[in-house]
This record gives C-alpha cells, structure tokens and sequence, in this order.
C-alpha cells in the first residue's frame, strides 16, 4: 500500500470539488429538473422568496456569472415563475426589481421539499456524531470563506483579479 504524503492527507480542496459536482448533478437530476428548474434556478427562486430583488443583489446572492444570470432570470420568467417590476413612479425603467410569482413559489415549495426528502434520506447514513462534525466543519469553512482577506485570496493575488471578476 502507498504511504500518501502529507498534502494528499490534507487535500480538502479536491473531495470538496468532487463532492460539489456530484452533489449539483445529482440535485439537477432528482430534486430540480423534476420541477422543471436546475440549481442555479432554485438559488435565484429561494432569493426572492422574502422580497423583491435587484438583479446586482441577486448576482451577490446566487454567485454566479452576470451572464449566466441573465440567461437564468429570462428562463424563469418566461415560465412564469418570476416577474421583473420596474420604479413607475419616478420613470427610472434602468432600476429594475424580480419578483417570485404565485406560480413561482408553488414551483419553490415542491423544491423545497424534494430537497428535504432527499436530506433526511442522506442524513441517516451518517451518526448523530458525524452530522455535528459535518456541520462544526462547514460552518468554520463558511466562515472562512466569507472573510474579506482570505489566505487563498492572498495567496492568489495578482494586478489580474478582475480576470476573475463576475461583473
């Protein structure tokens, strides 16, 4: 058997991906598509639920690629499933909100509830003490993630960040 090395026993980047890709796939495949949205379709669905949204938020929210988003807000409105508001009363048709429909948020309850399902299915693979440690470690990476200066925006600085840049 192979000694594996130090970073390969430290790699979390790797199964993170892997798990990521898979996870989308298999949520696209059973949880979204069957209501007729993919994951990106739910994001935006789910911030729009409390309120009408700005599509700049949204592209903070859903994190995705401006023109990806575009595409997405397009498609869900022309299944009905959001509607975008303009600011009538002050003639500014450039300031432009969504918002979820009736039809949209029936569509992002069954959603929702596939997604539960498909949880509490997964979860009981795993031991209450598993669970704790799952949750303990992505929150800490959450955390992580959302500070302004991270160590992997450090070490990856370059004059080029706005290669990168979703806007």
């Amino acid at each position: 058997m192979a000694t594996k090395s130090p970073s390969e026993e430290t790699d979390m980047i790797s199964p993170l991906f892997s798990a990521t890709g898979i996870l989308e796939a298999l949520g696209n495949r059973y949880i979204f598509n069957p209501v007729g949205l993919t994951a990106t379709g739910f994001k935006i669905l789910t911030a729009l639920k409390q309120t009408p949204t700005t599509p700049s938020a949204l592209l903070v929210s859903v994190d995705c690629l401006k023109s990806n988003l575009s595409q997405r807000l397009r498609a869900l409105e022309k299944k009905g499933l959001i509607r975008r508001l303009t600011n009538e009363n002050t003639g500014d048709k450039r300031r432009v909100f969504f918002q979820l429909t009736e039809n949209g948020k029936k569509i992002l309850q069954q959603a929702e509830a596939h997604a539960r399902h498909a949880s509490l299915s997964f979860e009981k693979r795993f031991t209450k003490k598993e669970l704790r440690q799952h949750k303990a470690f992505f929150t800490k990476l959450l955390a992580l993630l959302a500070e302004k200066e991270t160590a992997l925006e450090k070490h990856f600085h370059t004059d080029h960040h706005d290669t990168f840049s979703r806007r």
